[in-house]
């Protein structure tokens, strides 16, 4: 099991990390981060943006976990 709190602090962290990009094409959900675009071409500079911010930060991504380009969640 893990910490009670884990999620809403991730969710913080990443709200104060993506900043002024959150609402435009990124949501952050406890611990899920949507990516949303209006086509393929601007999904793949969003992730781009994306996966920089994190690794700036130092995050890193478990590929098993990632969904990317779904057309429906």
């Amino acid at each position: 099991m893990g910490l009670m709190n884990a999620p809403p602090s991730f969710q913080r962290v990443m709200n104060n990390i993506i900043g002024y990009n959150r609402w435009d094409y990124i949501l952050v959900y406890l611990d899920d981060i949507l990516v949303f675009s209006n086509s393929f071409d601007d999904h793949m500079k969003h992730l781009q943006q994306l996966f920089n911010v994190l690794n700036t930060h130092q995050f890193t991504l478990n590929p098993a976990k990632c969904s990317i380009a779904q057309q429906s969640i």
